[in-house]
């Protein structure tokens, strides 16, 4: 199993206040990449996960150090799925490697290398991201000569950033008197081969610092859909998504004033709990949810009876949800706060969670 390798260490992201931080920030994380054919690469899974590039015509043959996350991306290029390869022996992952650099081996890729001499990632070799120093250059020229922002939190690694920032053009929701929370914008973007450059809706409550970022239906930013325009076009029209980008508040403040007074269903409950389960483990999806393990139990096995029922040929009436003693405004709070415990990729998608959690009580008025 691959676990039990040394691996070159990811550079732990940074909190950065500012936007002159956030730029010497992304300076220290950038890469350089290296467009190498699999025919010139040996992979070494020997106590440790080291990568060899033997070109024609060098005559000393770089040897350099994996992160884990390049391993997984060179093991999804070659079409092997990473629960595969974390579970077998090494030794046969080391075959399947070999066997498989060789089959395609008039394929290119990119090298993604660190400061130190590491391989961050593997990407394809046509890979063209926004670069993060350009892209915050061109946010910071918006922020001030244009969208009215207040800076809120922003977190920059090795995996690219993801800034969040405060409309100040928003009226900000209170759902109960003096429990206020901001709505803006969270901007993602990976020059590594993490994430590619959006821009979703995303909220902010003062009471406990908590972010949720809402589903791609509230609004959302990418980049242009055709990649044969040029790379400042691409640039600024992503810019110009970010400065129009716009949310339904009526709708949106009329989901907030209702979910401290609403409360899941048995359905809605499971769904929450699956989802925070495969983030972050079954003791964490029970205290969201505030349920003990036979609880939770009880809440899984009742929804379960409930579809197998459903999925009946023929049913004179379907088991339709019930409500539940699990508050929403709380359960959604409880999500976005333990976002805060997990490292980056997981606190995204816990906060993630807590947004679709809007949308699924919006489904619920546009059926009352």
């Amino acid at each position: 199993m691959y676990n039990e390798l040394s691996f070159a260490p990811e550079k732990e992201h940074v909190d950065v206040k500012s936007m002159d931080e956030a730029l010497d920030a992304v300076k220290t994380f950038k890469t350089k990449p290296q467009k190498v054919s699999l025919k010139d690469i040996t992979v070494s899974l020997n106590g440790g996960a080291n990568l060899k590039v033997d070109e024609e015509g060098i005559s000393k043959p770089q040897v350099m150090k994996m992160t884990q996350w390049s391993l997984q991306s060179l093991c999804r290029f070659l079409g092997i799925p990473d629960p595969f390869a974390r579970k077998i022996p090494i030794d046969l992952l080391q075959k399947n490697i070999s066997r498989l650099l060789q089959e395609k081996r008039e394929d290119f890729v990119s090298l993604l290398i660190g400061k130190e001499n590491e391989i961050v990632n593997i990407v394809k070799a046509n890979y063209k991201p926004f670069e993060n120093e350009k892209l915050l250059s061109k946010l910071n020229t918006l922020f001030n000569n244009g969208k009215s922002i207040e800076w809120e939190s922003m977190r920059v690694g090795s995996r690219g950033f993801d800034l969040n920032v405060v409309d100040l053009s928003i009226k900000p929701l209170e759902p109960k008197v003096g429990d206020i929370t901001k709505i803006g914008f969270r901007i993602i973007n990976s020059d590594t081969g993490f994430r590619d450059a959006t821009a979703k809706v995303y909220l902010f409550r003062l009471a406990c610092t908590n972010g949720a970022t809402l589903t791609d239906d509230w609004g959302i930013v990418r980049r242009n859909a055709n990649r044969n325009i040029s790379y400042e076009r691409d640039l600024e029209y992503f810019a110009n998504g970010v400065q129009n980008l716009r949310v339904n508040f009526d709708r949106l403040k009329t989901v907030y004033d209702k979910m401290p007074e609403t409360f899941l269903t048995d359905f809605q409950v499971e769904g929450v709990w699956k989802a925070i389960n495969r983030v972050a483990g079954p003791e964490q999806a029970d205290a969201v949810i505030e349920k003990d393990e036979e609880g939770r139990k009880a809440v899984l096995h009742l929804v379960a009876a409930k579809r197998a029922h459903n999925r009946q040929l023929f049913v004179e009436a379907l088991k339709e949800p019930e409500a539940t003693d699990v508050n929403a405004y709380n359960t959604h709070n409880r999500i976005t706060d333990a976002s805060k415990q997990y490292k980056w990729q997981d606190a995204l998608r816990m906060q993630s969670i807590g947004g679709r959690m809007i949308s699924m009580l919006v489904e619920n008025l546009n059926e009352n």
